[in-house]
């Protein structure tokens, strides 16, 4: 893959985004830790999500629109 751009843009990424129908690469359902909504997810963040669980810690996955609302929460201070 050719990378056009003189730097590399860590904010940017190029994973599919989580969403609430089932595509060709989101294909494993998950729950938002916040809003309980189902979306899904590529094998990915499906694992990181399992991960989480199985060590005993709650699930740290978060769908965009929450995951944007905890964002703006810390930045308030």
């Amino acid at each position: 893959m050719t990378n056009l751009r003189s730097h590399i843009d860590p904010d940017r990424s190029t994973a599919p985004a989580p969403t609430q129908f089932k595509t060709a690469q989101n294909d494993h359902p998950v729950r938002c830790s916040v809003c309980g909504e189902t979306f899904f997810v590529t094998d990915q963040i499906y694992q990181f999500a399992k991960e989480g669980i199985e060590a005993g810690l709650d699930n740290p996955f978060q769908c965009p629109a929450c995951e944007e609302e905890s964002d703006e929460y810390s930045y308030d201070g």
